[in-house]
């Protein structure tokens, strides 16, 4: 059995593929509501608040992301199931928390921890889809792709270093993640055994 086999195979287990499918689903719909507000109102002022709002809710929503994918890792019944769900869990409740809490002034001092975040994610994206083969792994990559460029952009400081780019950045990266959380949803769902039913003779 190659990497790949040992990595995708999920044989006879009864993966809860739901699970994904809704989570991608809200975060789908999240990220792409942050997106168009944003677009609409970069520099809103908001909670006492000015020019950078839009990357508090950011924050906040990587916080409560990362808190769901720590509930996840928990139930998770495989040991490598436990591993993802944790080390992204881990990554979101960091980066939220730093985002979030040490604004400061100025937000620009995040811009290369928020390319970093944006770079890996994406990376991890397109390594994934590739290797497991997804269905849908164009759409997938070229999602990841864009997150990797977004990271690398920030990272430039171009075209601007202003909070909001770094916010429409991140509410991309989320609801890209969204839509590949689906997808992933339905490649557990193709590729599980269906059970025997029991009127087979």
């Amino acid at each position: 059995m190659n990497l790949r086999e040992r990595l995708t195979d999920i044989g006879n287990r009864a993966l809860n593929f739901k699970r994904p499918l809704f989570r991608g689903g809200v975060m789908l719909a999240i990220g792409a509501t942050l997106l168009s507000t944003i677009l609409l109102s970069p520099n809103i002022g908001m909670m006492g608040v000015l020019n950078y709002s839009w990357l508090l809710f950011c924050g906040y929503f990587l916080l409560l992301l990362g808190i769901f994918e720590f509930i996840e890792a928990i139930l998770a019944e495989e040991l490598l199931g436990f591993l993802l769900s944790m080390q992204y869990a881990l990554l979101d409740i960091v980066v939220g928390f730093l985002i979030d809490f040490n604004l400061g002034n100025d937000p620009s001092r995040l811009a290369l921890l928020i390319a970093a975040f944006l770079i890996i994610k994406g990376m991890g994206r397109l390594i994934f889809a590739n290797v497991a083969q997804l269905t849908e792994r164009r759409s997938v990559s070229m999602g990841a792709a864009i997150s990797v460029v977004l990271g690398l952009l920030i990272s430039l400081h171009w075209p601007t270093e202003a909070a909001w780019f770094m916010a429409l950045s991140l509410s991309l990266e989320i609801a890209l993640r969204g839509w590949a959380q689906m997808m992933i949803a339905f490649w557990i769902k193709d590729k599980q055994i269906p059970e025997p039913s029991n009127l087979d003779v």
